[in-house]
């Protein structure tokens, strides 16, 4: 074992001895520092983009008051009514009182083209609901509105059943329970709003399941887990999730430290590019190079040779896997600081929610993607033993870590070839796999990790068998 050791670290100084190693390593940390300011420049984006409507704008309203002056679009007057309302109270288009201006102006509107028939219970309903409408307009009191829409939703549904009912007045009746003011910054307010959305579309699919209609269970499934990890978040204080907060290539997605650290998972391509080279060249070098016969000569058996090599490989895999994590996590921190370290990451698991460090849930990210790199360094290795030419090993190992994804998509979303599922590149990407995200359907991983443990099987044979048959 100490001689096997020794030749480990013997393939370590001549790994670390190349100066093309040194230039892998400084990728892998332009590589952390780039998602970064990358993530920057995403981030002025969306800044510059998104902010409309968020401070009220005087000359937008009276432009938008001209132009239905001026081609008197259907409804023209109620909307120069509610535009002339934003604009005596300054409101702007993202303020929570917009909503309530423009509840002011339904509910006169239907008062305006009240019938004879109309039931008196209706039209004291609508009455109460303007007049409180307004006086929360007028007073900024958000109090106010969210004791209307609950009084005006109690008065016109009495058909409803309770359940039903207190759903649709949840948000409200929440937000008057927790003291949770209406405000676009607030973690919790957004929270809340969101939670209240979710919980009418699970109603809704749970209800059309129960009906017999066609019903997307594993979308169903998702967003209860979701309810369950906001109501959690509600319930515990917790204003950020690592789950929801782990890309920055999500639309409209919240760019920190975690969404900036999260996507580094994104780009260990890079590292698995990185890797593809050392394990393609490491056995071809020693045959075009010469130097097999000073290996050679030492009492050692070929085979020991071999796994000292992959050993090397391996690890040193995992050395730049570590580099890429640090370096990551240290730019993120730098550009975003460290206000939310301590933020969790929250899974359901048996109907209940579970949390666990954002750092241990991005390291296992990591880890799984590292099995990509892993069976494409392996490929390249085995090529590496069979052929003199390391541009040989690293140019198919390359070329099968680029197509591998393109040839599995060609097999099945275009020719719906269902026996791809058994290729090794339907099976290395473990993140979608357990995500659910897989385009082949009930994929598990563990028959994942049985194909892939099949395929490395057959790569490390032939590299054994090509290294210690071959003539030097």
């Amino acid at each position: 074992m100490a001689r096997f050791f020794r030749l480990v670290k013997n393939e370590y100084i001549k790994i670390i001895g190349k100066v093309s190693t040194w230039i892998m390593l400084c990728l892998v940390v332009l590589t952390a520092l780039g998602l970064c300011l990358i993530s920057v420049v995403a981030k002025n984006q969306m800044a510059n983009s998104y902010n409309y409507g968020d401070t009220f704008n005087a000359d937008d309203i009276t432009q938008e008051i001209r132009y239905l002056e001026q081609y008197q679009p259907d409804g023209y007057q109620e909307q120069i009514q509610l535009n002339q309302l934003l604009l005596e109270h300054e409101i702007a288009y993202n303020d929570w009182r917009y909503q309530a201006a423009t509840d002011y102006m339904d509910a006169n509107k239907q008062l305006t083209e009240a019938t004879a028939g109309q039931s008196h219970q209706l039209t004291a309903a609508l009455t109460q609901a303007r007049n409180a409408y307004l006086q929360a307009v007028e007073n900024n009191d958000w109090r106010v509105y969210c004791e209307a829409k609950i009084a005006y939703q109690n008065s016109v549904n009495p058909q409803m059943d309770a359940q039903e009912l207190a759903l649709l007045n949840w948000e409200y009746q929440y937000r008057l329970d927790a003291d949770i003011p209406f405000d676009n910054n607030d973690w919790k307010s957004s929270l809340v709003s969101q939670t209240a959305n979710l919980k009418q579309a699970v109603a809704q699919s749970e209800q059309a399941l129960a009906q017999g209609q066609p019903v997307d269970q594993a979308e169903l499934a998702e967003s209860q887990n979701t309810l369950l990890i906001n109501e959690y978040r509600l319930a515990h204080n917790i204003p950020l999730d690592v789950g929801t907060s782990s890309s920055i290539f999500v639309m409209d997605a919240e760019i920190n430290f975690w969404s900036v650290f999260g996507s580094s998972s994104s780009l260990l391509s890079v590292i698995s590019l990185l890797i593809v080279v050392i394990a393609g060249s490491c056995v071809a070098n020693e045959f075009s190079n010469g130097t097999i016969k000073f290996l050679l000569i030492n009492p050692v058996k070929r085979g020991k040779i071999l796994m000292s090599k992959y050993t090397a490989v391996l690890t040193f895999s995992y050395v730049m896997l570590l580099l890429f994590y640090i370096m990551s996590m240290l730019f993120s921190m730098l550009f975003y600081g460290v206000g939310n370290l301590g933020a969790p990451y929250l899974y359901v698991s048996g109907g209940a929610v579970h949390s666990i460090s954002g750092f241990l849930y991005v390291a296992w990210v990591y880890l799984l993607g590292s099995v990509n790199i892993i069976v494409m360094a392996t490929l390249a290795f085995a090529i590496s033993s069979l052929v003199r030419s390391s541009a040989l090993a690293i140019g198919v190992g390359v070329f099968s870590m680029l197509a591998g994804n393109t040839i599995t998509t060609f097999l099945k979303g275009v020719l719906n070839l269902d026996w791809s599922r058994y290729l090794i590149f339907a099976n290395t990407d473990l993140n979608a796999i357990i995500q659910g995200t897989s385009m082949y359907a009930n994929q598990t991983v563990s028959f994942a990790l049985i194909v892939v443990a099949v395929h490395m099987a057959v790569f490390l044979l032939t590299a054994w068998d090509g290294f210690t048959r071959r003539e030097v």
